[in-house]
Formats: structure tokens, C-alpha cells, sequence
């Protein structure tokens, strides 16, 4: 045994001490018991960081931002659009090089526009009985039971004849609005329109309307959009126009009307429509579809 109480090499070369350990340079990593531990900022750069790079914050997500992520993964390619094709098919010129063609994914996004074809209305289903309940001056209310789905549903429904309204511009380029009373929700502001009468067409009924509300009659009238105000329940569709070239007519108002004339900017009445001071369907339908075309 050597002075310190360890075992040293003998002359079978069977044994090591510590100390002959340090001079080989043996133990863990190639340092020897005896050598010196290296730093473990041995490497690093300015800044306190491995290798010179700083290092990202760890991610906390909670609920907003898993919800945030989520939407993100499920709409960004909605909203991003279709990505375009790389290499010689951009150009229509042909397939890639090397005879490769897109994937299928691509193929669709990049797919022609469905065509207004495409979203024609198909016929509803033939209603097996149909009860009527009610009918009025206008309207009508009837009980149907339809065969939706391989199954038997009732469905109530309210007959309307259909209606006209009119998106009238002054030589000025303002807005003819009117100002009434609609029972039950108190005074309104709105484009003029009015109910289809037996056998009159949607472009007669908006000249006739808009003649007897304000008064005006349009040298040039254009179709704008047809839509169901209500349709889940209800038969009515408005057809909406434009009409410009006004000049003074006499007005025939109903005598349960009581109209006043308003005219106003298309940007005070996109306003209007912001703020809620117009809540009435047609004319916000009728403002904002003509707003968007023109934009075009």
C-alpha cells in the first residue's frame, strides 16, 4: 500500500491508484481524478448565451391562445387564398418538369370559379298536405307538412306576394329616402318600396312606389338583387333597383302613410347603417350591394 492508504500498481499490473488514474488521463470524459473540472460557461459567448444565439422565451399557451392557434391553422389557408403553382405549370405551359403534376389539394384550390350556374335554386320538395289558417290583405299563413330527409316534418309558412324597393339618387348624387311610421317598431328610415299588386311586375311596382313616396319619377331604372328577407318561414322576395335621371311627379301617398322626404350621401347613409339608425333589411341589402359594386 502506498503512503496515503491506497493500493498502487503492483508488479501484475492489477491495480491502479488514484494518482496513477490522473497521470493516464483516464475516468469519465477523458480528464483524470487529479484534473482540474471544466467550466460550464466554457463556449459561450457574449450575452450569457450558448453559442451567441438568444434564446426564445418558453411558450405559455393558455386557452385564448390554443383557440387563437386553432383558428389560425383551420382559417389562415381559407383566408390566405388559393397558393399559387410553381415551376412551367404557372404558366399554363404544360406539366412540370420531369412529368410531375400537383397535388391534388392544389389542383382544386387552383380549380376555375364555380359559375353563378353552379348555385341555381333547386325545386323544394312537393308538400303531401297543406292546411290554410289564415289570409289577410297581404299575407297568408298556411301549415304544410313536407317529406324532408326520408322523414315526415311540418313546416309553417307565411304567403307573401312579393315586394319592390327602389335605390333612388338625386341629380346630385344623394340618396331619396323616406321617413315613416312602421307599426311595431316606431319611425324608420328606408329606401321606397312596396308590396307586388296582382299581375304587376317588380320594375312597374318600384316606378309606381317610388312616384308615390317621394314624389320623383326615373328616366332610367337597372336591376339590382333579388333576396328573401325571412327565408325560413316566408314566401316573400324584394326586388331591388336603382334609379337615377329623376323629375318632379305627383305623389299618392296611401291614406295610413305619413312620409317624410329625406336625401342624404351614400357615405351619411353607410353611416346610418353602421351606427343602427337604419335597421330596415332592404335598404341595407340594397346600399351595401350597390356600395360593393361600385368598388369594383
Amino acid at each position: 500500500e502506498c503512503g496515503d492508504g491506497h493500493r498502487g500498481e503492483g508488479p501484475g499490473g492489477a491495480g491502479r491508484g488514484r494518482a496513477g488514474r490522473a497521470q493516464e488521463g483516464g475516468g469519465r470524459g477523458g480528464r483524470g481524478w487529479g484534473a482540474p473540472r471544466r467550466s460550464r460557461s466554457r463556449g459561450r459567448k457574449a450575452g450569457g448565451q450558448r453559442g451567441g444565439k438568444p434564446r426564445e422565451p418558453r411558450r405559455r399557451y393558455g386557452p385564448e391562445a390554443r383557440a387563437a392557434e386553432a383558428w389560425r391553422l383551420a382559417c389562415g389557408p381559407i383566408l390566405a387564398g388559393p397558393r399559387p403553382l410553381r415551376g412551367p405549370r404557372a404558366g399554363g405551359g404544360g406539366p412540370a418538369r420531369g412529368g410531375c403534376r400537383p397535388a391534388r389539394s392544389l389542383r382544386r384550390q387552383n380549380a376555375a370559379p364555380a359559375t353563378e350556374a353552379s348555385y341555381t335554386q333547386g325545386a323544394p320538395p312537393a308538400p303531401t298536405a297543406e292546411k290554410r289558417i289564415y289570409r289577410g290583405r297581404i299575407i297568408g299563413l298556411s301549415v304544410h307538412n313536407v317529406r324532408a330527409g326520408g322523414r315526415r316534418v311540418v313546416r309553417e309558412i307565411v304567403e307573401h306576394p312579393g315586394a319592390a324597393a327602389v335605390l333612388a339618387f338625386d341629380g346630385d348624387g344623394r340618396v331619396v329616402l323616406v321617413r315613416q311610421d312602421r307599426y311595431p317598431h316606431g319611425e324608420t328610415v328606408e329606401v321606397p318600396a312596396g308590396t307586388l299588386e296582382r299581375g304587376e311586375t317588380p320594375r312597374r311596382c318600384a316606378a309606381r312606389e317610388l312616384q308615390e313616396e317621394t314624389g320623383y319619377r326615373a328616366r332610367r331604372m337597372s336591376r339590382l338583387l333579388s333576396f328573401y328577407p325571412s327565408i325560413g318561414y316566408n314566401t316573400e322576395l324584394i326586388h331591388c333597383y336603382v334609379a337615377t335621371g329623376l323629375e318632379p311627379a305627383p305623389s299618392r301617398p296611401d291614406d295610413d302613410e305619413k312620409i317624410t322626404v329625406v336625401k342624404a350621401s351614400l357615405e351619411r347613409v353607410m353611416g346610418m347603417i353602421r351606427s343602427g339608425r337604419i335597421k330596415d333589411s332592404k335598404t341595407i341589402c340594397a346600399v351595401l350591394t350597390y356600395t360593393a359594386g361600385r368598388g369594383r
